[in-house]
């Protein structure tokens, strides 16, 4: 391990984790049977970089996603605003042969606040992305999302202020403004 509170398995990977919180970086390589990593962090992901850069992740669930990022397949990606989150990539960081099946965020009992926030998910595939309460105010500062798959699906809802919002197709149907973005690469 390189840091107390991080996993470091450069050479292999966790086929499935279930853990209540998740603080410190993750670096996992290659996978070789068929199928792909899970993870399920029933409340908190903060303050982590997960970079998988040889397996497929079927599915990440979480209560919140706080100051952190998920790449998979994605090539090295500077911090170039300094925040501790590694930056959303450009086509020329992803590799075209890993995906993320699904994201969930979906709250936990005693969450409040933004359940979404100054986080970036990355992948050449993402599936289907839903989300419950992101910060839509990130200080002009862009986080979200970046893929190259046209038919990613996003749901966003928000309590405050109340609202629904669907990305699909390539756009929001009804963009919910702000600094999140789904970025198609």
């Amino acid at each position: 391990m390189s840091r107390a509170d991080g996993i470091d398995m450069s050479s292999g990977v966790i086929i499935s984790s279930q853990l209540r919180n998740l603080s410190g970086d993750v670096v996992m390589g290659r996978y070789v049977q068929r199928g792909g990593v899970s993870f399920n962090i029933a409340q908190k992901v903060e303050d982590s970089n997960i970079r998988i850069t040889e397996a497929n992740v079927t599915s990440f669930t979480a209560g919140s996603m706080i100051n952190s990022s998920l790449h998979v397949g994605v090539l090295g990606r500077p911090d170039d605003n300094g925040d501790g989150v590694t930056d959303l990539p450009s086509l020329a960081d992803m590799r075209s042969d890993f995906k993320i099946g699904r994201v969930r965020i979906k709250g936990y009992r005693g969450a409040v606040g933004d359940l979404f926030a100054n986080s970036n998910l990355a992948a050449d595939s993402i599936g289907m992305v839903q989300l419950k309460n992101a910060t839509l105010d990130n200080d002009g500062e862009t986080f979200g999302i970046a893929t190259n798959n046209a038919r990613l699906r996003v749901s966003l809802t928000q309590t405050t202020p109340r609202g629904r919002f669907s990305f699909r197709n390539g756009a929001w149907t009804t963009d919910p403004g702000g600094d999140l973005e789904v970025r198609l690469v």
